[in-house]
């Protein structure tokens, strides 16, 4: 009898040695989870940045169309300073490409 009640506290602190390890893997798994969650949540908050800059932009450009604004002209002139000479410039002028 002494013997299997021997037997019994050796199993059950094998088994006890089996549940604090297992305990602590999951405690590791959980952490590591909680880091990549933590991870995904600065992401999504990057993005609903983005997401409501771009947003307020498309808006502010929406009523500036609506309202008639002014378009935009853009002049570019280009130069040489080769020996060649051969300078010459261009100039562009035109809307903004959104129809209304």
């Amino acid at each position: 009898a002494e013997e299997r009640g021997e037997l019994a506290v050796k199993d059950a602190k094998l088994r006890i040695r089996d549940l604090e390890d297992a305990l602590q893997r999951a405690k590791q798994d959980m952490a590591r989870q909680v880091r990549e969650y933590q991870e995904l949540m600065n992401v999504k908050l990057a993005l609903d940045i983005e997401i409501a800059t771009y947003r307020k932009l498309l808006e502010g450009e929406e009523s500036r169309i609506a309202s008639g604004g002014n378009t935009a002209t853009i002049h570019i002139q280009e130069s040489s300073s080769s020996s060649g000479g051969g300078g010459g410039g261009f100039g562009y002028g035109g809307g903004s490409g959104y129809g209304g």
